[in-house]
């Protein structure tokens, strides 16, 4: 649910990384489209702009976080099946 923003979020990175250790070696101008479409992606889908109607994975994810919360905090249910 939330790796399309850490997928984006690690290539980044790995790109970062890359133009520390190569330095006037690296290809910047080469990888510029590259780097502005995988900020774009981890940007849309970081604020959920997606097919589901806007949620998104991280609100989603939010959501599910939140009911689970409410869940336990209601205690055991009471619609389990007895042994």
């Amino acid at each position: 649910m939330l790796s399309g923003p850490r997928d984006a979020e690690v290539k980044l990175e790995t790109i970062a990384a890359l133009r520390e250790r190569f330095g006037d070696c690296f290809p910047e101008r080469g990888l510029a489209p590259l780097i502005e479409a995988l900020e774009r992606e981890r940007r849309e889908l970081s604020e959920g702009i997606s097919l589901d109607g806007g949620a998104g994975p991280t609100a989603t994810a939010a959501l599910q976080i939140e009911a689970g919360r409410d869940a336990i905090a209601a205690g055991p249910s009471t619609t389990r099946a007895s042994s």
